[in-house]
């Protein structure tokens, strides 16, 4: 079932099995029948590993710059953004939902474009919105190679489209799930890594392992990953002072 799901989203169908009342109760059957299946632990992508898949996205989008930069600036929001996959993928490379996923409209460099100190960004498809009001995140400066502000930017000023999807490559396909781990698998192969233990959600795994092991509170950490339902309100109170500080303090370079 779920290699046909698969094969379905990447070749830009809708998913087959999302909303079908009938294959929930029959998945639903199997699971009281056969008990629960082990969950698959997935390790964390930590800077490291991030560093090497961006300097893997060279040789893997040969003579394409343009596609190559989009992936890079995607792993770095998902990573310092502590992103859901679902927060900055579409289902299917075709299929586009700009209620919900991320278009440069949702991006604001602060105080401009041409020198910000960070960006906020606004996420439309979050778990814990659910009343789809859009919840923002700011990601700061780095300081370093691995700097989604910095990216950010140059995908900004090479883009081709100037509105539109965020994340959408040169031939007009959008990021999709699908896309991610795909690329992301082909990379982690290159580091010589078994990448069977990695999925998109290794990001924002490593996210939290790595702000942790950098010093920032537990609150902060769950404030960041908006784990609960009502996380996001404390969220955006907070002094942005302080959250555009985040990103460098995980790549530890304040």
């Amino acid at each position: 079932m779920s290699a046909v799901r698969n094969l379905h989203l990447e070749q830009g169908y809708e998913d087959p099995i999302k909303g079908s009342f009938l294959i929930e109760r029959i998945v639903q059957g199997i699971r009281n029948s056969k008990g629960q299946t082990p969950r698959r632990i997935r390790l964390p992508v930590t800077l490291t590993i991030l560093l090497g898949l961006c300097n893997k996205m060279e040789l893997i989008f040969q003579n394409k710059p343009y596609d190559e930069l989009v992936m890079k600036t995607a792993f770095l929001v998902a990573f310092f953004g502590f992103l859901r996959v679902g927060e900055f993928t579409c289902d299917s490379w075709k299929c586009f939902n700009p209620a919900l996923h991320l278009q440069w409209q949702d991006v604001t460099f602060v105080p401009n474009k041409y020198q910000p100190n960070y960006v906020q960004i606004l996420i439309k498809g979050s778990k814990t919105d659910p009343g789809r009001k859009g919840v923002p995140i700011v990601l700061g400066q780095t300081y370093t190679s691995l700097c989604p502000v910095k990216t950010l930017r140059q995908l900004w000023l090479s883009r081709r489209h100037s509105e539109g999807p965020l994340f959408r490559f040169w031939n007009g396909a959008f990021l999709s799930r699908a896309k991610v781990t795909k690329i992301m698998r082909e990379a982690l192969t290159m580091q010589g890594l078994n990448a069977s233990q990695y999925a998109s959600h290794s990001f924002r795994k490593g996210a939290a392992t790595t702000a942790a092991e950098r010093g920032l509170p537990a609150w902060l950490i769950q404030i960041l990953g908006r784990w609960t339902s009502d996380c996001y309100k404390l969220y955006i109170s907070l002094a942005t002072g302080q959250l555009k500080d985040v990103a460098a303090k995980m790549a530890g370079t304040k």
